[in-house]
C-alpha cells in the first residue's frame, strides 16, 4: 500500500466521537437553540410519548442519543423525539396536537406521578426529571462536506 499518495486518506480521519453524560435540561436547551431542530417533524403520537415519559419516571434506562458537531453548531442526530417529548412534558403541552400533557393513570406509577402534569409534581420530582443524566455520543464532523445530517442519521440507525 502506497501511503505517500496525496489522494489517499483514511476514513478514520474524517470523524472523532466520544461518549459523555448530560442532563435533559441541557438537551432541551440545545433543542430550543437550534433552528434546524425546529424544522424537524415530530411523529410520535400521544400514547408513545406517554409510554416514554412513564419509562423516564420509572427510572428505566433510555438509549444513548447522538449529537453532531458541524460548522461550529450542534445537531441532534438521533434522539430528537425523546428530547422533544421531555420538553413537551415540562411545558405541559403536547405540541403534536396542542393537548395537555398529563401522565395518565398507570398501575406501574405511584400516586406521586399518576394523572399529573409536570407543574403539579413536587420540586424534587421536577428536578429529578430535568437533571436526569442521559448518555450521549458526540460526533465531530471535521469535514462537513463528507456526510449530510440525514446520511449520518441513516448510518447510525442501520
Amino acid at each position: 500500500m502506497n501511503t505517500n499518495n496525496a489522494s489517499f486518506s483514511s476514513p478514520l480521519n474524517y470523524f472523532n466521537s466520544w461518549g459523555a453524560e448530560t442532563s435533559f435540561a441541557n438537551l432541551i436547551e440545545l433543542l430550543d437553540s437550534s433552528s434546524e431542530m425546529k424544522k424537524k417533524i415530530y411523529r410520535w403520537n400521544k400514547q408513545k410519548a406517554l409510554y416514554f415519559m412513564e419509562s423516564v419516571l420509572l427510572g428505566i434506562p433510555i438509549p444513548s442519543m447522538y449529537i453532531a458537531l458541524k460548522d461550529n453548531q450542534k445537531y441532534i442526530v438521533d434522539g430528537y423525539h425523546r428530547i422533544k417529548t421531555i420538553a413537551d412534558f415540562l411545558s405541559g403541552v403536547f405540541q403534536y396536537d396542542g393537548s395537555e400533557f398529563r401522565v395518565e393513570n398507570n398501575h406501574l406509577l405511584n400516586e406521586t406521578w399518576n394523572n399529573k402534569t409536570y407543574s403539579e409534581l413536587s420540586e424534587i420530582d421536577k428536578n429529578r426529571i430535568k437533571l436526569k443524566t442521559v448518555h450521549i455520543i458526540v460526533i465531530d464532523l471535521h469535514d462537513s462536506s463528507i456526510l449530510s445530517m440525514e446520511e449520518l442519521s441513516k448510518r447510525i440507525n442501520t
